[in-house]
């Protein structure tokens, strides 16, 4: 079987992203594995987030690249602030299997931000406020009572 390694760099709750992608690309037919090390050999594809910008995480992303190189494909905000999940990708139900996780759901109603903090990231990544970004339903799974959401204008 084809399988997709997902690396999450610094997080403290499963990262929507990789849930997204990993949902990508199990409807394609591949497996999705998270991998904490050296990812199993039948890896087709290695992808790895970081959400935050700090030395622990960039010692950890050198690791990976030293180990896979070319093949690891990295994004987040700790990355790059102009990375963008495709829409395709984006608008997938996250799986929330991938970290085996049913505390909460977790995703946006809106994106952006029309403020200007000096410290956030925000505006530059996601541009000025978009409302009715998503609906629940595009993220919280039947019968979940409990949900995250990450929203910047809350």
């Amino acid at each position: 079987m084809k399988t997709v390694a997902f690396y999450d760099i610094c997080g403290r709750i499963p990262n929507l992203a990789l849930m997204k992608l990993s949902a990508y690309y199990k409807a394609k037919g591949y497996e999705s594995v998270l991998c904490k090390e050296t990812p199993p050999p039948s890896v087709r594809r290695h992808y790895a987030s970081c959400v935050f910008h700090h030395p622990r995480a960039n010692r950890a992303l050198a690791a990976l690249r030293s180990c896979l190189g070319d093949d690891l494909v990295t994004g987040g905000s700790g990355v790059n602030v102009n990375l963008k999940l495709p829409p395709e990708v984006d608008h997938c139900f996250p799986d929330y299997a991938l970290y085996g996780w049913h505390r909460y759901a977790l995703g946006f109603l809106t994106r952006g931000c029309n403020s200007r903090c000096p410290f956030c990231v925000v505006p530059e990544k996601e541009g000025r406020l978009i409302e009715n970004y998503a609906d629940f339903d595009d993220f919280v799974p039947a019968g979940q009572q409990n949900v995250m959401l990450l929203d910047a204008n809350l």
